[in-house]
């Protein structure tokens, strides 16, 4: 058996199709635990195949939902975090290098 190739979402337009495709198969057949179902995961796969002539299959697919639900947790959370530290004017977030470096580790620990 030949390894999987290994596939690269920086191909222009993947992933506003891959979110757009997981929110829909989320409000059309709802979740399995804190995924997809087994049927959306294919669908996904398929708008992928057909918009973008991008092919993953439902491991490849899963790992880039649970890996954007990570950031995107991460994300919210900074945010949300008191002390004024998201300028939304800029999309940005006011800290200096000491406050990233421990931002980082947390959400390291978090994702991982």
């Amino acid at each position: 058996m030949a390894p999987k190739r290994r596939i690269s979402w920086q191909q222009e337009g993947v992933d506003k199709t891959f979110l757009e495709a997981c929110v829909h198969e989320l409000i059309q057949h709802g979740r399995e635990g804190s995924s997809l179902k087994q049927v959306s995961w294919k669908n996904v796969a398929e708008k992928l195949k057909k918009e973008h002539n991008f092919i993953a299959d439902q491991r490849q697919t899963k790992n880039r939902y649970d890996y954007v639900k990570g950031k995107f947790a991460a994300w919210t959370k900074l945010k949300n975090k008191t002390g004024n530290v998201y300028d939304p004017s800029i999309n940005t977030f006011n800290l200096t290098g000491d406050e990233w470096q421990i931002e980082m580790k947390v959400c390291v620990r978090a994702i991982s």
